[in-house]
């Protein structure tokens, strides 16, 4: 190794190590030849060789000055490791309704509508409307309207990323609201959300159609949570006579109904049952998304507000970033305009309606006169038991062997929603066997 190689590799480890700090200025070669003992030619090469390849700097008639920073440099070493991706389980026979079949929706499909909303450079290059972007507002004012019977104009829809970033919003607006009623059945998510606010959760008593109106008579609540499209203990549509009491407890106490409609167009046994807002617009506010319509990685869902609320929402609007891609915005109102989500929504309830079957078939052939119940917007069958039976352990045995499924109390959930049909029947031959 030549002499100017042996300096330049120890003053560029001494770089390395620290000993020379960023920005801290090198010996002037004359300095150098003092220490080192070796000729002018020799470092000029080893400062040249540093030069080069980024360690140093030259500044005129100053020196040369290190230009290493080293907690730079441990973060870019931080990045550039390879990325191990956590281990998610994957279950053959998964009943647990955390997905979404991915035969249920065509990818290239939804890829040529993002192409198309890549086209909108210039929109592109903007923030979005706080509110949400008007031809996704519209598109969804028409599709609610035609297949949910909700009735909204544009300047009511608010997009958000999910349900519970537009339940923030509501409950930022609804303020001086203490107590929120909701069925004894309950929704975890929402009640998170209540939680955060300070708002206490009063549960209400159900029957089979819904909660109990006497219940609603013996609290006092500022407004009322209700899942419209899966209530009761049949977990069905909200009768007709039910919804008319609410809405006229809503009126006589001057309060606000959240309607939660999800997946309520995607009823397949029967016709779909219109949303609730559609016959009182002034007391209820409407939540629904696309988490098992499309698939739940589409984090959009919207909210239509009674016009009462519009002013205190608009004071508040512009403070508000909106939390939803415009890109998505954007192919998900062509894909409205054209017509693609209708096909989806006919498309989905066959294929639901065929699962659905099948599940309850193959756990009619393999348990034993079973207590099932079809909830059918949930996209599952609950069974229930008559003796008891140590959950934990049926679900440890069931992962054993390739299946995921969910307990509530002594009840099973299977989901439909994930598995493909060709394995529902082996998943649930397996099952029993487990059971």
């Amino acid at each position: 190794m030549s002499k100017y190689e042996s300096l330049y590799k120890r003053l560029r480890q001494d770089i390395l190590d620290g000993k020379y700090r960023y920005k801290e200025k090198l010996p002037s070669i004359r300095e150098m030849e003092k220490n080192t003992g070796l000729s002018r030619t020799t470092i000029e090469a080893a400062y040249g060789q540093l030069l080069v390849e980024g360690y140093i700097l030259s500044r005129h008639k100053s020196g040369y000055f290190v230009d290493v920073d080293l907690k730079q440099k441990q973060e870019m070493a931080i990045l550039k490791q390879p990325h191990i991706p956590s281990l998610r389980v994957h279950y053959e026979y998964d009943f647990s309704g955390g997905a979404v079949d991915p035969s249920s929706f065509n990818m290239e499909l939804w890829k040529k509508y993002i192409r198309q909303a890549l086209q909108e450079q210039e929109s592109l290059y903007e923030y979005g409307q706080q509110q949400g972007e008007l031809v996704l507002r519209q598109a969804l004012c028409r599709y609610t309207s035609m297949y949910r019977g909700v009735h909204a104009g544009e300047e009511q829809m608010i997009i958000g990323s999910g349900f519970q970033s537009l339940l923030t919003i509501l409950c930022g607006l609804l303020k001086n609201v203490k107590r929120v009623g909701m069925p004894r059945s309950g929704f975890l998510h929402a009640q998170m959300i209540f939680s955060d606010f300070n708002i206490e959760t009063i549960m209400l008593e159900e029957d089979e159609d819904g909660i109990i109106m006497e219940s609603l008579h013996h609290v006092d609540i500022d407004f009322l949570y209700l899942n419209t499209s899966s209530a009761g203990q049949k977990a069905g549509a909200l009768p007709i006579s039910r919804r008319l009491q609410i809405i006229e407890y809503a009126k006589n106490h001057s309060i606000f109904i959240i309607e939660d409609d999800h997946n309520g167009e995607l009823r397949y046994s029967a016709k779909p049952v219109p949303a609730m807002q559609g016959q009182d617009p002034q007391h209820i506010i409407y939540i629904g998304s696309f988490s098992k319509l499309m698939v739940p990685s589409l984090r959009i869902a919207y909210m239509v507000l009674p016009l009462s609320l519009l002013d205190k929402y608009s004071i508040k609007r512009d403070f508000y970033h909106q939390n939803v891609s415009k890109l998505e915005q954007l192919a998900l109102a062509y894909f409205i305009e054209e017509g693609q989500l209708i096909r989806q929504l006919k498309r989905l309830r066959r294929l639901y309606s065929k699962k659905s079957r099948i599940l309850i078939d193959s756990l009619n052939l393999y348990f034993n006169h079973p207590q099932l119940q079809l909830e059918e917007t949930a996209l599952r069958v609950r069974i229930t038991f008559c003796q008891l039976i140590d959950t934990e352990l049926i679900l440890k045995k069931a992962h054993e062997k390739g299946i995921d499924l969910q307990f509530q109390q002594q009840q099973c959930l299977l989901s439909f929603s994930s598995i493909s049909l060709d394995k529902i029947e082996e998943g649930i031959r397996l099952l029993s066997k487990v059971f």
